[in-house]
């Protein structure tokens, strides 16, 4: 799932994609640049959505002077969780 070259070709190709013309494509391999960045998102969305609810679920064990973690983990937790 690493982005290449190849990659940025596909994206530069992504009209001719959304119009259905598969043969002005440029060949991606197994994965094409929009499923790698699908992969991503929910990889990186899911490590979100991990870390928060941990801090949201043993909030009583941070210090007070560590609150703003909390407020931003509500933050993130609900952002990462509606998308």
């Amino acid at each position: 799932m690493n982005f290449d070259s190849v990659d940025a070709a596909w994206w530069k190709a992504l009209p001719h994609y959304i119009r259905n013309e598969d043969d002005k494509m440029p060949p991606a391999g197994r994965y094409n640049a929009g499923q790698k960045l699908l992969f991503w998102s929910f990889f990186i969305g899911a490590v979100l959505l991990l870390a928060s609810g941990v801090v949201l679920w043993f909030t009583e064990s941070l210090p007070w002077s560590l609150r703003w973690v909390r407020y931003i983990s509500v933050v993130v937790h609900a952002g990462t969780r509606c998308c």
